[in-house]
């Protein structure tokens, strides 16, 4: 039990030499008086330490509580532990045997006779049971000493041996005395010792070497074998007194080696070290090219599969050597065993090799061999075909799968579509990154079109293109249009005053045949020239029919400055044969599609009867589109940076893209696959969106450009139009440079299409700053005059080596209404309503010329009179 110790010291002073209880005791003892006031303070003393004594106490038995109430309950337990001892011990003492309360003169030898009959026959069975021992330990011993001796006698793979050593582990199962368990060690010693024997000599038996300069490698199998001595020295002595050489002779085929180790359980590390020993020696060797089947060489001591060098031989060959080399492991390596645990075995070894030797050839001779075009394909599919029917022959009579079976008929034409479309990657991504890359270039003529598909080509064009029937306003066609002239509208019209001119409304009214007008002036002239030679104006209020046709259909400007991809572009004359820039890397691209569309015709005349080739033919259409698209989508992407800065080249890759699309069409007819149609149309789209956002960048410069003329407000302030004059003239140096860099790149058509856009764009901007003005000033329409000159400068980079003629207004739609402004802007009244009057103003509409007239004139009776026949035809 746990004692608690209280700190007695503590209930003192902490000095026991200090205090008023010690002085005063050592005042009486002295012989001194104590006096009031010390009895009084030792007193005071005392009842202070006794206070103090009795909280720690009271903080002792708190804080053992737990302890003190353990030991106390511990100690009534074993109180009444003790008493129940006590009672049962006296129960069995009264219930004891019988005998001790007889008489004990004569009951006391009939139980000695009984204790000593019992004893003696425990001895007995105790030494019948040693005895038995003894003489099992015995016969382990001698049989060990015979397993030792056969052993070292080179026997270890008879009949008998392997039978004792089974034996020795049946007899001592259970018992774990230190006898038996020494015999079992020992036991396990000499089992490890005969594996190791055994397998020494299967080694031995068994040879697979490298290649040297004599041969090639080679497998060797030993007719007979012996087993050599243990490396260990023995464990008991020999039972006999000697043995002699000729004792120890005996020799072992290799059947009863494995039939030997398979009883020992230790062949399977063997077969699985062989196997890789041949695969690697054997099987690499043979069908990496570096050795050939030479042939077999048989002896009386052994049976040896010779490999000589031969780089040069067939793939074929590769195979049925293989086949050769295979049969001579089953037949002579390791023959079909009598016992069918050990046939179990060595099929599963054969099939392992097998196995492992045809996925082999598989990935390293029947897959690299196979090609990529459809002329060699049959001869492929013909070998693999004869190297599965081969490996059939080897897994007769097994339940093994066929690796070249298998792979012919779910995985060849998956993985020559596969092997394809790398090897077209490879070469796309070499086209793109390489190819383009160096962006050398030649060039080509524009090719004749043939009438007959121009014919369809414009057919399906007019019938695409919106609003085609609508009056474009530019008066082109108004040879096949009968508008009604002056003269024709006044025949059959009431000449009072009350005529209100609408009287083509009047179902009464004699509407005379009409009859073809002059031209309207398209070319911008000086007004002064025309003034004087201009006809009469009609009569106020009134307008002619002319003029009510084109006011009530002016031609609206488009939103975008680009116009849509199927516009036709206008005949341009040129004197030389039109030729556009490419670059040289197109010829290969058109070359490669052109053999993937061989390899689509003549896969079709292939008689590839293989599940896995069941839809390849679908497969090679769509790889031809899928690494054209790559090409399309990617050359772009890969250059981004260069064709950003250099206009010319992003030209180069549309007129590439347009190359190639046309030599598609062409490869289209001489194959018939709808793929090359499909991504001709695509490579067209493409080529003609690298165009577009090409001009896209440059009308961006020119809108930046365009910002110093600050829309042609306050240009009556001399800085603010240095400014945009400077601002001008850097928009004419970066078109004339512009034209410079691509005039060569483009054909002349799309050449002049290109600078249209361009220039299209800032005379846009101008003519909507011009006429968003609510007032022009006399300086201001001056020098907004010199700034649109300027722009006029333009115009001959679209005159033809051949005349003098610009073609500016074909591919500018509001060029002429431009030159207008640069006129109006100089003119008076009269010069305005003589234009007006004879449809030269058709590209205004009549909120657009009212606006004008206001901004540039001041209030009067003629500037009304004129907006009065503009608002009238509006």
């Amino acid at each position: 039990m746990a004692t608690v110790s209280l700190p007695i010291a503590s209930l003192g002073a902490e000095d026991p030499a200090a205090g008023p209880a010690r002085a005063l005791a050592t005042a009486v003892t002295t012989g001194g008086q104590p006096t009031s006031t010390s009895l009084a303070t030792c007193a005071q003393e005392l009842q202070t330490q006794s206070d103090s004594a009795e909280g720690a106490l009271h903080s002792l038995i708190r804080t053992h509580q737990q302890t003190i109430v353990g030991q106390v309950t511990t100690g009534h337990a074993l109180a009444a532990s003790s008493a129940a001892i006590d009672n049962s011990f006296l129960s069995v003492e009264r219930q004891f045997d019988i005998l001790d309360n007889a008489h004990p003169t004569s009951l006391s030898p009939l139980v000695d006779t009984a204790v000593l009959r019992q004893s003696c026959r425990h001895e007995a069975a105790v030494a019948n049971v040693t005895t038995s021992s003894l003489t099992l330990i015995k016969q382990q011993y001698d049989g060990l000493v015979n397993l030792e001796d056969a052993m070292w006698a080179g026997h270890g793979a008879d009949e008998a041996f392997l039978v004792q050593l089974e034996q020795i582990p049946s007899q001592n199962a259970g018992i774990d005395t230190a006898v038996v368990t020494a015999i079992r060690n020992r036991y396990d010693l000499l089992r490890t010792m005969a594996s190791e024997q055994l397998s020494n000599a299967w080694r031995a038996a068994i040879s697979v070497s490298e290649g040297t300069s004599e041969g090639g490698p080679r497998i060797q199998v030993a007719n007979q074998v012996e087993l050599s001595t243990p490396r260990l020295s023995r464990l008991t002595p020999s039972s006999k007194p000697s043995s002699t050489k000729a004792d120890r002779v005996q020799t072992y085929s290799v059947p009863q080696l494995f039939t030997a180790l398979t009883r020992l359980g230790a062949l399977p590390p063997l077969l699985r070290d062989l196997q890789a020993r041949l695969i690697r020696t054997i099987v690499h060797s043979l069908v990496d090219g570096e050795a050939s089947h030479a042939g077999r060489t048989q002896s009386s001591s052994s049976d040896t599969l010779q490999l000589n060098a031969n780089p040069h031989q067939q793939p074929i060959d590769v195979v049925n050597n293989l086949k050769d080399v295979l049969l001579f492991i089953a037949n002579q390596v390791y023959p079909a065993p009598s016992s069918e645990p050990e046939t179990l075995i060595q099929q599963q070894f054969m099939s392992d090799i097998r196995e492992e030797s045809f996925h082999y050839v598989l990935d390293h001779l029947l897959l690299p061999a196979m090609p990529t075009s459809t002329s060699r394909l049959s001869a492929w599919a013909d070998l693999v075909r004869q190297s599965a029917e081969w490996e059939d022959q080897l897994a007769k009579g097994t339940n093994s799968a066929s690796v070249l079976g298998s792979f012919l008929a779910t995985d060849a034409g998956e993985r020559w579509i596969l092997e394809r479309q790398r090897i077209l990657l490879r070469q796309g991504r070499r086209l793109v990154y390489e190819g383009w890359a160096a962006w050398t270039w030649k060039d080509v003529e524009v090719k004749e079109v043939d009438p007959a598909t121009a014919d369809l080509s414009a057919a399906d064009a007019k019938a695409t293109e919106p609003n085609m029937g609508d009056d474009d306003g530019w008066g082109f066609d108004e040879d096949e249009q009968q508008l009604p002239t002056k003269e024709s509208s006044a025949v059959g019209a009431d000449d009072s005053e009350e005529n209100d001119g609408w009287d083509f409304d009047d179902e009464s009214s004699t509407v005379s045949q009409p009859v073809v007008p002059k031209k309207p002036v398209k070319e911008a002239r000086r007004l002064g020239k025309k003034v004087g030679s201009k006809p009469a104006p009609p009569a106020e209020g009134r307008l002619s029919d002319v003029e009510q046709h084109q006011v009530a259909k002016p031609r609206p400007r488009a939103i975008s400055p680009l116009p849509s991809a199927t516009k036709d572009i206008a005949a341009v004359s040129i004197s030389s044969p039109s030729t556009y820039r490419i670059s040289t890397i197109c010829d290969e691209v058109l070359a490669m599609a052109a053999d993937l569309g061989k390899d689509i015709e003549s896969f079709s005349d292939l008689k590839l009867d293989y599940p896995s080739f069941a839809s390849s033919s679908t497969r090679l259409a769509g790889q031809l589109a899928e690494i054209l698209d790559f090409i399309r989508a990617t050359t772009p992407i890969a250059h981004a940076a260069h064709l950003k800065s250099t206009p010319s080249a992003t030209l180069q890759l549309g007129n590439d893209f347009t190359y190639i699309a046309d030599g598609l069409r062409e490869s289209q007819q001489a194959v018939s696959s709808a793929a090359f149609g499909e991504v001709s149309e695509r490579f067209k789209a493409a080529g003609t969106t690298l165009f577009l956002s090409c001009a896209e960048d440059q009308i961006s410069h020119v809108s930046t450009l365009l910002k110093g003329v600050n829309s042609l407000v306050g240009t009556a302030d001399e800085a603010v139009f240095s400014n945009a004059r400077a601002a001008v003239q850097q928009l004419i140096e970066f078109v004339e440079m512009l034209a410079k860099q691509v005039e060569n790149v483009i054909e002349p058509p799309r050449y002049f299409q290109f600078l249209g856009l361009v220039i299209e764009a800032a005379c846009a901007t101008l003519l909507d700053d011009v006429l968003a003005m609510d007032d022009i000033t006399e300086v201001e329409s001056t020098r907004i005059g010199l700034l649109l000159a300027q722009i006029e400068s333009l115009e001959h980079l679209f005159k033809s080596h051949s005349d003098d003629v610009s073609s500016i207004p074909t591919f500018v739609p509001d060029w002429l209404k431009l030159c207008y402004v640069n006129e109006l802007l100089g003119a008076n009244l009269v010069d305005i309503t003589y234009l007006f009057e004879n449809g030269s103003l058709v590209d205004f509409s009549p909120s657009e010329l009212g606006k004008l007239i206001r901004a540039l004139f001041a209030d009067s009776e003629k500037r009304t009179k004129l907006l009065d026949k503009v608002e009238f035809a509006a």
